[in-house]
């Protein structure tokens, strides 16, 4: 396994939580997930490995590209499994819940799959769920700082009706 595809993997995970947790917080639509995750999927995989092979630029061409390469695939391979959970979900709300659980046990899998440390897992998933924590409390205060915006952009009030 290359450093590209730990990369990949957990950062897929990590973006993806906070984009879900930040939209949820905020009372974007089911659609305006999808919407979210399918421009994110198409931008951040192809930034973040594009930054990886430049940073690696003093490694062998073919070492930087193959970390780049891997991180790519394992990006767009970890949004589309959340994409998918959201498509497939009924609301939000039910969404948000299965992706917190999935990304716990794919984390655990890799991990144990890999032979990592269970203090390094632990640790992994600490630093996530208090990113999922902090995102969720900052658009919370993002959508009760705009009413205004929220009204104009059509935003439900209720967060399990949307």
């Amino acid at each position: 396994m290359t450093s590209g595809m730990k990369f990949g993997f957990i950062n897929g995970i990590i973006d993806m939580l906070a984009l879900l947790v930040g939209l949820f917080a905020t009372k974007v639509s089911k659609v305006g997930m999808i919407g979210a995750v399918v421009a994110m999927m198409i931008s951040n995989p192809i930034n973040d490995s594009y930054s990886l092979y430049i940073s690696a630029e003093k490694e062998k061409e073919s070492e930087s590209r193959q970390k780049a390469t891997h991180a790519l695939a394992m990006q767009i391979l970890t949004h589309a499994s959340f994409l998918l959970i959201i498509i497939l979900s009924p609301n939000p709300a039910m969404a948000i819940k299965i992706s917190i659980i999935y990304s716990l046990i794919i984390i655990l899998a890799f991990d144990k799959y890999f032979n990592i440390e269970f203090i390094e897992t632990f640790k992994k998933i600490g630093i996530i769920l208090f990113l999922i924590i902090v995102t969720y409390f900052a658009d919370e205060k993002v959508y009760e700082y705009f009413p205004d915006a929220r009204k104009a952009s059509g935003c439900y009030n209720t967060r399990f009706k949307h």
